[in-house]
């Protein structure tokens, strides 16, 4: 038997630009939103010439990020002092003489870097930076130059101070660090720690909801019936939910909770609550409360089911919003579509513009495409209400484009899209010459541009003299006893064979 732990994150691009070249082996042509796929240095360059090429954009950057605390996330009642020289600090709550904060209780800090970072915090040391437990900036792996974060205290016990004494106190530590777009990380030496003193917590306060999930207003999708909404309590809870503002006993909806002291994470203890949007037709407010202690349970009665007594029960309730799409998302237009595109060579290139509208932003949203079944990417523009992708090695044949597009509260629109491409490759034919009184009269089998020379086949056509007419019908004067060479061309350039023409036969 293997236990196999598994997350489901944001996609990021492998650090560096090993891989960067790689663009475009596939014979679909490489973009930018391709390159950028490929390593957190790549780079599109050249972009709109002939000579467009990803590229690795940071080959000698082989320095990790500098670690600097940022004072200015910090709130005010609160303040640091540097420890580990250079290394860390030590964040500390004004009021509190010894400046510890209390279990459960709740603080906002930051960190600046000197170049765009990715950035982990974890609450024990570990060997290596993947082994660290959370991205810093609360789930978010973005590279930048500033993150913060909010944390909850632990409790005494958590951190392996016994007993019941209001003086008992602890440090708790968490340990930081930081990689850039080449991979360069910060070794065990360079981790950043930020310490905190806990003390015990006064249990006088009903729970706090530190952050939602989203955060609110959250956002509906027209045919939703149900939103999935996740909190966190800064102490193990049991938490209510209901669309009225009432007292936490009386509201209908319950929070499932993870209430183990084991459970807690760093934003504080997680619940999840499932709100009931089928009713709603444009916003609506959901009123949550909360209560600690949860496994004291409820007083049973003769008459009423009762919280225990010695619960902290919120008697304010906090707020959140819904907003639900009230037009559904649409794919307004998609070109080419049902056409056919004429070339004169291959690979063709062919951009394909799409619009949306309705949904919950006024047509922005995020689409992608399936092109003939094989290939399914993003639109290489895309996230307001025109999307637009270039492909630019499609051969002749009919080519089919399944498009899937969503905005940000789920609103989904397909489409389809199919277009043709045929490629002429073949120079013009002569089809019959004739000659009328004394013109010559020259007719091809499609439009096109025909030359004359009277010294041989090989002559160059912007040299020779341009017969009238631009379409299938072409004519010249002609003296008898002269060999005439004729050749044509059409609308793509391509030659025609040479043909002999003399006068008066």
């Amino acid at each position: 038997e293997r236990q196999v732990t598994f997350e489901c994150l944001p996609w990021q691009p492998p650090t560096g630009g090993a891989n960067c070249e790689k663009c475009g082996e596939n014979g679909l042509g490489c973009t930018e939103y391709k390159c950028s796929s490929l390593g957190k240095t790549c780079g599109f360059l050249n972009r709109g010439t002939n000579n467009e090429v990803c590229a690795d954009t940071a080959p000698n950057d082989v320095s990790a990020p500098t670690i600097e605390f940022n004072p200015s996330a910090l709130p005010s009642g609160f303040s640091s002092e540097n420890v580990q020289s250079g290394l860390g600090v030590k964040i500390k709550k004004n009021s509190a003489s010894n400046g510890c904060l209390q279990e459960y209780s709740p603080v906002t800090f930051g960190i600046k870097l000197n170049e765009r970072g990715q950035c982990k915090i974890s609450t024990e040391r570990t060997e290596n930076y993947e082994a660290m437990e959370e991205p810093f900036s609360s789930g978010d792996y973005d590279y930048l130059f500033n993150h913060t974060t909010t944390v909850a205290m632990p409790t005494l016990d958590e951190l392996g101070i016994s007993g019941v004494g209001p003086n008992r106190q602890g440090d708790y530590d968490l340990f930081i660090r930081c990689q850039d777009g080449s991979g360069n990380l910060n070794s065990n030496d360079q981790e950043y720690v930020v310490r905190f003193c806990v003390s015990p917590a006064n249990d006088i306060q009903p729970p706090e909801i530190n952050k939602f999930v989203p955060e609110s207003p959250g956002l509906s999708g027209i045919n939703s019936s149900v939103f999935n909404l996740q909190f966190y309590t800064d102490e193990p809870a049991s938490c209510k939910f209901s669309s009225q503002d009432q007292a936490y006993e009386t509201m209908e909806g319950d929070a499932s909770c993870y209430n183990e002291i084991s459970q807690s994470t760093l934003f504080g203890w997680l619940c999840a609550a499932q709100l009931d949007v089928s009713q709603i037709s444009t916003t609506s407010n959901y009123y949550l409360r909360c209560a600690d202690q949860p496994w004291l349970g409820f007083d049973v009665t003769s008459s009423s089911l009762l919280i225990n007594s010695s619960r902290n029960v919120a008697s304010e309730s906090e707020v959140y919003e819904v907003q639900k799409t009230t037009t559904p998302l649409s794919i307004t237009s998609v070109t080419p579509d049902g056409i056919t595109i004429n070339s004169g060579s291959q690979p063709v290139s062919v951009t394909m513009v799409v619009s949306t509208a309705g949904g919950m932003d006024n047509g922005n949203a995020f689409c992608r495409y399936t092109l003939n079944d094989r290939w399914t990417d993003n639109f290489f523009e895309t996230s307001l209400s025109s999307h637009r992708q270039t492909w630019t090695s499609l051969f002749a044949g009919r080519h089919n484009v399944d498009l899937h597009c969503v905005d940000r509260a789920g609103n989904v629109a397909n489409g389809n899209a199919q277009f043709d491409i045929v490629v002429d490759d073949t120079g013009p034919l002569i089809t019959r010459v004739y000659n009328v009184g004394t013109n010559l009269q020259v007719i091809t089998n499609e439009p096109s541009t025909c030359a004359y020379s009277t010294s041989s086949c090989s002559f160059d056509f912007v040299n020779g003299t341009i017969l009238s007419g631009a379409s299938y019908s072409h004519s010249m004067s002609y003296d008898n006893g002269l060999t005439y060479r004729i050749k044509c061309k059409d609308t793509f350039e391509n030659m025609g064979t040479c043909l002999s023409v003399s006068g008066g036969y």
